[in-house]
């Protein structure tokens, strides 16, 4: 089983750069830091194999301090945003600080509290 971390709106449906229905809606605009904005998640066949959507997670807690400063994580927690842990089965490495998973992947998921990642 792997681990997975991922910063998303589950109530909208959004995440970072798309909605889950993969429309192209980046929120990185709206930061003031915007500490991952110019990572490449440009449009690609990967996040649409199979016919399914797959949807990017960090798959550690250190990791994904990369991707999202503390002051990101605030803004983004009063947009809507929550940081999730999640369970994986079926994920595919896509680098050192990616991993992509489907919604069917998911074992188990529970929201953890931003202290948990961003302690310091």
């Amino acid at each position: 089983m792997i681990f997975g971390y991922r910063v998303e709106d589950q109530v909208e449906k959004h995440g970072l750069w798309r909605n889950f229905d993969g429309t192209w809606n980046p929120v990185f605009d709206q930061l003031s830091e915007g500490l991952s904005r110019s990572l490449p998640m440009e449009d690609s066949e990967l996040y649409r194999e199979g016919g399914k959507q797959w949807f990017s997670a960090a798959p550690s807690k250190e990791t994904l301090k990369h991707w999202f400063s503390l002051t990101d994580v605030l803004e983004l927690q009063k947009l809507g945003y929550k940081v999730y842990e999640f369970q994986l089965v079926g994920t595919k490495q896509i680098s050192d600080f990616e991993i992509v998973f489907t919604r069917d992947n998911i074992v188990e998921q529970r929201e953890i509290d931003y202290k948990e990642i961003w302690n310091d």
